[in-house]
């Protein structure tokens, strides 16, 4: 079965497979969220699941069956395969009104919580957004934070001093945040390229040698074939 499923350029004959295609159309939930914040949709999810606890990009309360719910668990299914959802979505700054500090990949190193462990711990809002931590004194952005306890040991001044050196060079603009989604191929997101990313990562054994199209014949007939 894995021959059929192959992408045609890993030798396959391209047709996909339905648990793949179902977790990128699952995951194009995360990508619009992000994308139409504004939507009455995203309202109505933000009113039924409360809001956002920060363990997860999007708001989610596990009590509360349904297929939000399984939308929300899909980034479980696809870091199996080695896709962290939360590492794919970048957003490049603009007013930071929509951008978690401590949970979004907003400066290019992914969550800030994962590359400074010991400076997140302390903090007092592990939710707070980024234009709440800045205060823009003519062209400079002065950064600033709640602390549960002020940092006293080494490993927390190090990282509270690395972090502000990461911080000096970005300025909050005018415009809204806009959300990207990391790939090879610095395509959008779309089902297609999510799906080409989980094929490449899961790897099917074949004894077959790739797969010959006939490239005169239509699809239609290679696939009855």
């Amino acid at each position: 079965m894995g021959k059929f499923t192959k992408p045609k350029r890993q030798g396959g004959i391209g047709i996909g497979d339905l648990e793949g295609f179902n977790l990128a159309l699952l995951a194009k939930w995360w990508w619009r969220i992000k994308e139409e914040p504004d939507q009455l949709w995203v309202r109505v999810v933000a009113a039924i699941h409360g809001p956002n606890k920060g363990l997860k990009i999007i708001p989610i309360k596990q009590s509360i069956s349904g297929w939000w719910k399984d939308i929300a668990n899909v980034d479980a299914d696809l870091k199996k395969m080695g896709i962290c959802v939360n590492e794919k979505l970048k957003v490049e700054i603009g007013d930071g009104k929509g951008i978690l500090f401590w949970h979004d990949n907003w400066t290019g190193l992914g969550s800030l919580k994962n590359v400074f462990p010991h400076a997140y711990r302390i903090s007092a809002n592990k939710n707070e957004l980024v234009y709440s931590c800045v205060t823009n004194a003519r062209s400079t952005s002065l950064w600033s934070w709640s602390w549960l306890k002020n940092p006293n040991s080494d490993a927390e001044w190090v990282e509270v001093g690395n972090m502000m050196r990461i911080l000096q060079n970005i300025n909050l603009k005018g415009c809204k945040d806009k959300w990207h989604w990391v790939n090879d191929d610095g395509q959008k997101f779309s089902t297609k390229s999510i799906r080409w990313e989980m094929a490449q990562k899961v790897v099917v054994p074949s004894d077959c040698g790739p797969f010959r199209w006939n490239s005169w014949a239509p699809k239609k007939v290679n696939y009855l074939v």
